[in-house]
């Protein structure tokens, strides 16, 4: 089996892809579509499998071969139309929704257990550090629960706001098989 490229994680070769997220050679005649997401450099694969079963998997790129990666998909997957699109909603603003639910659920622990017993430490991975520290800012003593709801409220539309620009900025290439 001649190697065209390997890369990442996926070898390129003259019959079809090698993954790790996958088992058996994927042959490039079953793949039907392909979504390339050039800022985060990877494509999104959809193909059939032996038991005729549509799948999806991702396959990360260098940058160096980005090209190259491009031109092998184009001479070996046969039939394909390009067209402009976006990711997902919740794909695009999956960070900003996962943050919201990290900071709601530090809110609501600061507010029932730390109202209730004088907590001097608590330990936190050290990513999440700096949410802790804008959480601490709020005065759990002196805030209503209406106004604690209000503050995740306005915080939620935020969140919606920031996953809408993701989604805006998320352009992607789809390729797709054209039926013949």
């Amino acid at each position: 089996m001649n190697v065209l490229l390997k890369d990442k994680n996926c070898v390129f070769t003259e019959m079809g892809l090698i993954t790790q997220e996958y088992s058996a050679l994927i042959a490039y005649e079953n793949i039907i579509r392909l979504i390339h997401e050039k800022r985060y450099l990877y494509y999104e694969v959809m193909f059939y499998d032996q038991r005729n079963k549509k799948r999806k998997i991702d396959i990360s790129y260098e940058e160096k071969n980005e090209i190259i990666t491009f031109v092998i998909f184009n001479q070996k997957v046969p039939n394909l139309h390009q067209r402009q699109g976006h990711m997902p909603f919740f794909k695009a603003g999956a960070i900003w929704l996962i943050l919201y639910i990290v900071f709601v659920g530090a809110i609501l622990t600061k507010f029932f257990i730390g109202s209730n017993y004088s907590m001097t430490n608590i330990e936190v991975p050290w990513i999440i550090y700096p949410l802790f520290l804008l959480v601490n800012l709020i005065p759990i003593k002196n805030l209503l629960l209406t106004e604690m709801i209000y503050l995740i409220l306005i915080v939620g539309f935020i969140t919606i706001f920031l996953m809408f620009i993701s989604y805006i900025r998320s352009d992607v290439m789809i390729y797709e098989k054209q039926k013949i």
